[in-house]
């Protein structure tokens, strides 16, 4: 409904928001069924307001840009790709970067008689998309297929040898595992032009130092080593990631490696338990994940403690990614209980919001708290005031990850504030995280980086 607006007027000047005026009629119709739009009404009404005074802007900005720039049709500034046809990367610079529908550019260019390739934005798009995707590297879908085909199998086996228990998880201990048996690996190939004999495996180790991917941070990357009778020297082959998998009750972790094909043969061989390896953890990898994972906890700390100060705002975290390089934090905003729902509650955070929220990040690094993890049971962890992520399913036991340290009132309020739920790997003192940047903050994600060998 927002993307067709445009269509009603683009005279934007005399547009307000409206959608906001049909909510108490759709509540009215709805709110019998679907109780929860009756219950914060004034938190959906004041959300749509915001989203739509967002959109509106971002129309009245690009129309006055579009229509200085399609004013003269001669002009050299204007990016065609022939007489009356702008040129497909323009169309979708203005939509990447600008935020502006192609139905609104279509309606302005056809305006001014020009017109464009639809099919090439829409391939560029794709092509933006399969650039930006998060995961696993893969670069074609054949190999998709391939590494989908060894899972399969891979699971199979596991499932088969009719493990007594899944993986044991040695990393929270130490980053190397001198006698890992190797439960179950699986060979593929990955055939690319650019690197023809590359050849790849999923194994499953156990015990294994190698975080598993998950609560938003990225799974360990490293080595494998193992003896080779015919070499002098042990083989060691790269791990590229590590994410966890379920076979009946069982988790396993599993390992995803790029060696070559007689070292990859070689680790097979032995992939019934028979033969050990010896597991290495990239600890540059490793340490880097942990800083920004543990900045993440004091950016959420931070946001809640801003938030509920400069506009009585509640902060829930809806999402994060952490890696090696920075780090994301998703998260949605509701009115503290008793505060009114107004616009600004669901606003951009402000330069001003975000300078105080990258400086109370700060203040706690340079309190350099010791940050400690402890194994609770989780409703009392809850009533303790730990923070969960909404809709995750915790088991019985749960890892509560606390910033602690009484130096000042200060520091005291931030131990308070950062206890959460996490199965993470985390550093040891907030001083290791220093400096603490908050890059930008776009549509409640905001984008940090911690630590200055990262920068």
């Amino acid at each position: 409904m927002r993307a067709r607006e445009p269509r009603l007027n683009h005279h934007w000047s005399r547009i307000g928001p409206f959608l906001s005026e049909l909510f108490p009629v759709i509540a009215s119709q709805l709110g019998p069924t679907y109780t929860a739009i009756v219950l914060h009404g004034d938190a959906i009404q004041a959300a749509l307001t915001s989203e739509e005074n967002s959109f509106l802007s971002t129309m009245q900005h690009g129309s006055a840009m579009l229509q200085e720039q399609f004013a003269d049709t001669n002009a050299r500034s204007l990016p065609l790709a022939s007489p009356g046809m702008l040129a497909p990367s323009f169309v979708f610079q203005l939509y990447h970067t600008h935020g502006l529908p192609l139905d609104f550019t279509r309606m302005i260019a056809d305006e001014h008689g020009l017109s464009f390739d639809e099919a090439s934005v829409a391939e560029l798009m794709e092509q933006h998309k399969v650039v930006s995707r998060s995961g696993r590297i893969s670069s074609s879908r054949a190999i998709e297929s391939h590494e989908r085909e060894a899972r399969a199998t891979l699971l199979s086996q596991l499932a088969d040898a009719r493990h007594a228990r899944g993986t044991v998880f040695s990393g929270y201990e130490r980053l190397e595992e001198p006698n890992a048996s190797i439960l179950a690996a699986v060979p593929f190939t990955e055939q690319q032009a650019s690197d023809a004999g590359a050849t790849h495996a999923l194994v499953s180790i156990s015990p294994c130092p190698f975080y598993a991917r998950g609560g938003g941070q990225r799974g360990d990357a490293g080595w494998l080593e193992l003896a080779d009778a015919d070499a002098t020297a042990p083989v060691r082959v790269r791990v590229l990631d590590s994410w966890p998998e379920t076979t009946g009750d069982l988790t396993f972790t599993v390992l995803k490696l790029h060696a070559r094909a007689d070292e990859l043969a070689l680790l097979c061989r032995g992939a019934d338990g028979a033969q050990s390896v010896r597991a290495i953890v990239d600890r540059d990898v490793r340490d880097a994940c942990s800083r920004n994972h543990t900045a993440t906890h004091l950016l959420h700390a931070a946001l809640r403690h801003v938030l509920a100060t400069t506009r009585h705002a509640t902060v829930m975290q809806a999402g994060s990614d952490v890696n090696e390089r920075r780090l994301r934090f998703d998260f949605t905003l509701a009115p503290l209980a008793g505060s009114p729902a107004g616009p600004q509650c669901f606003a951009a955070l402000s330069p001003a919001e975000l300078r105080l929220t990258e400086a109370w990040v700060q203040r706690i690094i340079e309190q350099d708290l010791p940050v400690t993890t402890a194994i609770k049971d989780q409703a009392t962890a809850i009533a303790e005031g730990a923070c969960c992520l909404a809709g995750e399913t915790y088991a019985d036991q749960v890892r509560v990850v606390t910033v602690a340290g009484e130096a000042t009132a200060a520091a005291a309020a931030a131990a308070a504030s950062s206890m959460e739920l996490c199965g993470g790997t985390h550093v040891r003192s907030t001083a290791a995280l220093r400096p603490f940047l908050i890059l930008k903050e776009a549509r409640r994600r905001t984008r940090s980086l911690s630590h200055s060998a990262r920068l």
